[in-house]
């Protein structure tokens, strides 16, 4: 079992799952963004039409490319994913410590969170 530790674990690297490790990181906290999928994204890849990033990038963008300017952002501010990641199970110990379990490419996962 590989064991890891983070500040902060996202589970799901969706637009919201994506903006909130950058922004973790952005504010100093180790983070690691899991996805079950392929790939990151989630449901905008679906979307070829426009009415995404007016509020985020203050321009019309199709799902495909707010996504791809969400996934970019993340990768320059050094967030670290895994996809193919699968939540198995999530222990509480406190507020402040938690701990996920997750089977990935990689073996079977023990991530210890605060």
């Amino acid at each position: 079992m590989i064991e890891k530790e983070y500040d902060v674990i996202v589970i799901g690297g969706g637009p919201a799952g994506l903006s909130a490790a950058t922004k973790a990181v952005g504010n100093g906290l180790k983070t690691l963004l899991l996805e079950n999928r392929e790939m990151l994204g989630g449901i905008p890849f679906q979307c070829v039409h426009t009415g995404f990033g007016i509020h985020c990038f203050k321009e019309d963008l199709t799902g495909c490319e707010f996504i791809t300017r969400l996934i970019d952002r993340a990768v320059e501010n050094g967030v670290e994913s895994m996809v193919k990641t699968h939540v198995l199970n999530i222990q509480v110990h406190s507020a402040l410590e938690k701990t996920v379990y997750a089977a990935s490419p990689k073996g079977f996962l023990k991530i210890r969170a605060s």
